[in-house]
């Protein structure tokens, strides 16, 4: 874990962000129970790699009457951990 008189961002911080960042990424409703999966340090890139996962509602196509499906899906969110800023997301495969 990155020590904090380093400038890094908390912890706490860094998991809002990205939580933040993928709920404005997709409209309201469109998403729901998010929920945080795994968090990791990577000193290297000096940037936290948190993992929400969160359920996504699809249509399933049907002839007579589409039905409603819910998808669990799971993003890595890439954090600096200096600034906060969300710097990129990847689709995280179960």
């Amino acid at each position: 874990m990155p020590d904090t008189q380093t400038n890094s961002i908390p912890l706490k911080t860094a998991v809002s962000n990205a939580m933040h960042f993928i709920s404005g990424l997709y409209e309201i409703g469109q998403i729901r129970e998010l929920l945080v999966e795994e968090v990791e340090f990577s000193e290297q890139t000096n940037q936290w790699l948190i993992t929400i996962g969160f359920t996504q509602n699809r249509v399933k196509d049907s002839v007579i009457l589409p039905e409603r499906e819910a998808d669990r899906k799971y993003k890595i969110v890439h954090i600096d951990a200096q600034s906060g800023e969300p710097i990129s997301m990847k689709i995280r495969e179960i």
